[in-house]
Parts: structure tokens; sequence; C-alpha cells
């Protein structure tokens, strides 16, 4: 405030202050009027803006601010907040008259006459291009850090090929600031790429994305990376000549998109793509193609461990089907599983026989001894070979019922040929072993018939050759059994 008392001081003191303003040289420093138009301009503006002061007086401070802070009112809004606040902020990107852009670190301050009265803004701005820089470097660093470990995890803790491409995706949008990402792979016939993840503005997986054929087509860039098996790479792509539909990303302010072959030794299993509405960084693009080849991987495993876990299923449920007992072990002989039928004969549960040693289970013993009988797994385990039980062997159940079986243990192989363990299989014979008994018995009575009849009994096969001779029939024909079997009766008996 003006000391009337001492207008000499406030003179010295004012040539002071126009000395300094106009010496400064790395901070910019004007006044402007209450609707923002310069009033005057020191060199350290001319040199941070690039507009000389006769240039500038008059004109707004709008001049040197973004288009799009100025469509936002940040001109306007920085000197409401001066006022409101007694200091306004003005830490954003500026533009100089060459068009080059910079980041200010500014501040605009208030400046009231005796009476209160608002007469301007006081304002000073500083070059802080190479600080912010720094700042985004740092803060994209620990961005694509925090990228790269989410993917990761992704990768490593998903059930499923489905949860593990949505939270890649996830990861892309999250922390890449992409619009939307997606994630497609490519069908069983190596034709068609199917939308698998999509996250961001866009989340549906259905529509003309949903499957993409391969190469040139309507439906865009996806199609053509997958063919050409290289990424596409824009951060002009409402301009992007093989962009099918330019007008699209120029209504929704998508500037850049990069898309990514996903392979596995040149074999591709997907592509993986985002669009942004703003510039992608080199740091990024980098990002995107490590991972790329992790998600590639995640594919590869994801896909065929559903293709096991399919085939574990059918094989569970043919072995489920089937009518004999199937037992299996690990390497250690140790149950791995139990079929029904094996459940039924041993009774026990696949949950209480899970992991127990196979003796426990199976115990079998020798039908005339009753001693134990080894171990068939024991012998699969050791010799590598297909082995079976020998005969007159009994399975005694776990509530003692005892069965007759018969059975044959063979190894199980990995796909290396490594020993995985070894299947057994069994089945109850106690009814083929009542048949047997009942025909040894049905032999022994007709033997004692022939033996003893006083009649002769002669029996012959379809074709008329002798099958049975008895002693009665020797002394008749005088011809021995053993000379009569197996000829023609007529050759012999004439009548």
């Amino acid at each position: 405030m003006p000391d009337r008392q001492h207008p000499a001081r406030d003179q010295r003191e004012g040539e002071l202050f126009r000395l300094l303003v106009e010496n400064v040289q790395d901070y910019a420093i004007f006044v402007i009027d209450k609707e923002g138009r310069v009033e005057n301009w020191n060199p350290g503006a001319e040199r941070l803006l690039g507009y000389q002061e006769a240039e500038m007086i008059g004109h707004s401070i709008a001049l040197f601010f973004t288009p799009e802070d100025i469509a936002k009112g940040f001109p306007q809004r920085e000197m409401q907040q001066a006022v409101e606040q007694g200091r306004g902020n003005d830490d954003r990107w500026h533009v100089r008259k060459d068009g080059s852009r910079f980041w200010c670190g500014g501040t605009m301050t208030p400046l009231w006459d005796d009476n209160r009265d608002l007469r301007g803004f006081a304002k000073i701005m500083r070059d802080r291009t190479e600080w912010k820089r720094n700042q985004e470097a740092v803060e994209e660093q620990v961005r694509l850090a925090a990228f790269i470990k989410d993917v990761g995890l992704a990768l490593t803790q998903s059930d499923h090929l489905q949860d593990m491409l949505h939270h890649c995706a996830q990861a892309m949008v999250r922390h890449l600031n992409g619009a939307f990402a997606r994630i497609w792979t490519l069908d069983p016939q190596g034709k068609v790429l199917e939308l698998r993840a999509s996250a961001g503005r866009y989340t549906h997986l259905d529509g003309p994305q949903s499957r993409v054929p391969m190469g040139k087509n309507k439906t865009g860039l996806i199609g053509l990376i997958a063919q050409e098996r290289k990424p596409h790479l824009t951060n002009a792509l409402a301009s992007d000549p093989r962009l099918s539909d330019r007008e699209w990303a120029g209504h929704e302010g998508m500037n850049a998109f990069a898309g990514y072959p996903l392979l596995v030794e040149d074999r591709l299993v997907g592509v993986m793509a985002m669009f942004s509405d703003h510039e992608l960084s080199d740091s990024t693009l980098e990002a995107m193609s490590s991972v790329a080849n992790g998600v590639a991987l995640g594919i590869e495993r994801k896909s065929a461990d559903a293709e096991r876990r399919r085939h574990q299923e059918w094989l569970r449920v043919m072995l489920a089907s089937i009518g004999d007992a199937v037992v299996a072990t690990d390497t250690e002989g140790r149950i791995t599983f139990l079929n029904p039928v094996a459940q039924d004969l041993t009774g026990w549960s696949q949950a209480d026989a899970h992991g127990q040693p196979l003796a426990t289970v199976l115990q079998v013993l020798h039908e005339e001894t009753r001693l134990p009988v080894e171990n068939p797994v024991s012998k699969v385990l050791r010799e590598g070979r297909v082995v079976g039980l020998g005969n007159h062997t009994v399975l005694v159940a776990r509530d003692g019922t005892e069965r007759p079986i018969d059975d044959s243990a063979a190894p199980i192989l990995d796909t290396t040929g490594s020993l995985a363990g070894v299947v057994l299989v069994f089945r109850d014979v106690t009814e083929q072993r009542r048949a047997e008994h009942q025909m040894r018995a049905s032999e022994a009575r007709k033997a004692a018939i022939l033996e003893t009849a006083l009649d002769c009994i002669i029996t012959m096969d379809a074709k008329g050759k002798v099958v049975e001779f008895n002693p009665a029939a020797e002394k008749t024909f005088g011809y021995s059994r053993s000379e009569v079997v197996g000829q023609e009766l007529a050759d012999l008996i004439i009548p």
C-alpha cells in the first residue's frame, strides 16, 4: 500500500520492484486486469511464452492455455479461485507462441486497492516441464510395475481361462489408463478369434467383435494382427488407414491403439488389444509386449489344463461305468481312485480309501492256503509290466465278506513314458466259480452213469463222429473207447 507521507520512498520501492520484475529471467511475471487481459509483460514472460510485450498487452491470458483447458473454463476458474481463496493455482500444461507445450508451475494473486476493490491479478509462471516429465516417468514405472504384477497374479492364481483373461484385461485398463481392453483366443479350427474378455468402456462379449475371422475383414485390425502375426501400434488411430471404422474412432475420442498377436513358439493362440484416448508411451508398449508373451503361455497352459480336465472327466465317467472294479494308485502304492464297482467289492468309499496303502483296502488271500497274496501293484512298480494274480485268490472286504476274484495290474505312464502310477482291474468270479463247480459235478455224474450203465451208451456229434463210448458198448461191439472216439460210427458198426 503506498505511503502518502513518504512519496520518495514509494518511488524508490516502485523502481526496485520494476527492476526486479524486468530482470527476473526464469519467471514470467505480469499483471492482468479483472477480465484477464494482460496489462504488462516482463522479459521472463517473453522468454517463457515466446510473445513480445506488444503482442500480449490487451490480449487475454487464454491465448497460452491449451484448447482443452479453455473448453473447461480454466482461465476464468483460476481468477475466481484467486478472488475466493486469495491464491489461484496454475499447475497445468500451457502453449507457447510456437505451439510447443510446457508444464507450468504458477500462481495468480488478486490485487486490491485501498478500498478493497479488485484492480486485477498478478501472475507468476515458471517452466517445470523437466520436473513434470520426471514425475510422470516415476509414476509410469510404478503403474507398469503394478500392471505386470497384477497380470502375473492373474496368470498364476486364476483357476479358469475366462477368469485369467478377464483379470488381464482389467489390469490393462486400470494401470495403463486404457479406454477398453480385449482378449481373443483362436478357435480349435484355427479360423476364428473368439472374444473371451473385455474390460473398461465396453464389457460385453457379444456383437460383431465376438467372433473375428482371420485376415482383413470389416471387423478391422484384429483379424489382420492374427493373420500377419505382428503387433499393430498407433497413436493416431482416427487417421489409421488400416482401421475400418475411423469415424467411430473420432467420435469415441480414441487416439491410440496397441494390438499384439499372442504366440507360443510362432503358433497363434489369440490376440490382445487396448484402445486409449491418450497417447501410449514407449514404456507402456514395451510392458504390453512383454505381458503378451505371458498371456499367450497362460492361454496355452489353461487350454491344456481344460483339455486334461475334460479327459479326466471322460476317463472318470468311463471307469465308473464299466462292469469291472478299477483301482488306481500313485507311484507309492497309495490309492487315488476307486470306481463304484471297486467300492462295492472292497466295502471302502472313495473318500475313505483315498491315500490309503493298497494292501489296507485290497486284502487278497490264497483260497486254499489262506496266506496273503503278493500285492500286484508292488510287482508292477518293481517290474514295470502288466501282472496278474494267481489262481484261487479271494478278496476280503472291509466287513469280512470273501469273494473269489480275477485281476490284473498295469503301469500308468505319463506323456514322457515315466511311471505315474498303477491301475488294478479285477472282477468278482463267484458265479464263474459256482458254474465251474456245477460243471465239474455234472461231468462227474455223467462219467459215473456211463461207467455203470448196463446198456450201451454211444453219443455222436453233428457230423456223426463218436464222442462217448461206455464200457457196455465196448463189450457189445468189441471196440475199445480209444479206438472209437473220433471215428464215424457208420464206418465201425455195419447194421
